[in-house]
């Protein structure tokens, strides 16, 4: 068997001593694969994640708000999202979170990248799509380090 390049994508980030590193491999048969890796102490040590604590599906984004949450984006093909999963200890655990979507929005399938933040207000990006064709981005915010998010309109931006 030759070696040869793997498809991965990599979200990372450091938030004082608290690093950590999203790796997920690209879509095959529209799902993929990811892992997450924490670091309490700059990277000197690593926390491997449970592969089987992620959700199957396509990594978009990944992004971290404090040590404790964080949050990975998928897309999904089958769904009308946006998928978006949470963690509230470090990425050791994940839930789906529950994103309410505007009537004026059901008509959209949504793609949701990787969110940043500014200690506690924190910016998810959302890619809006009709009929399997780009139309816009829209944003969720946060005043609470992503426990709680609301829909900005694109001209409140």
């Amino acid at each position: 068997m030759e070696p040869g390049w793997m498809n991965v994508d990599v979200y990372c980030g450091t938030i004082d001593d608290f690093t950590w590193a999203v790796v997920c491999t690209g879509p095959s048969l529209g799902s993929g694969n990811a892992n997450v890796c924490t670091s309490t102490d700059g990277g000197v040590t690593w926390w491997v994640g449970d592969k089987f604590a992620m959700y199957p599906g396509t990594v978009t984004g990944a992004g971290f708000a404090s040590s404790e949450v964080g949050f990975m984006s998928y897309r999904y093909f089958t769904d009308q999202g946006p998928e978006i999963s949470r963690t509230l200890n470090g990425g050791k655990t994940w839930e789906r979170m529950m994103v309410d979507i505007p009537n004026y929005m059901n008509e959209y399938c949504f793609t949701p990248l990787s969110p940043t933040f500014q200690e506690e207000y924190g910016r998810y990006p959302i890619e809006l799509y009709s009929d399997d064709n780009f139309t816009s981005v829209l944003y969720l915010t946060t005043e609470d380090g992503g426990l709680t998010w609301q829909w900005v309109e694109q001209d409140e931006l």
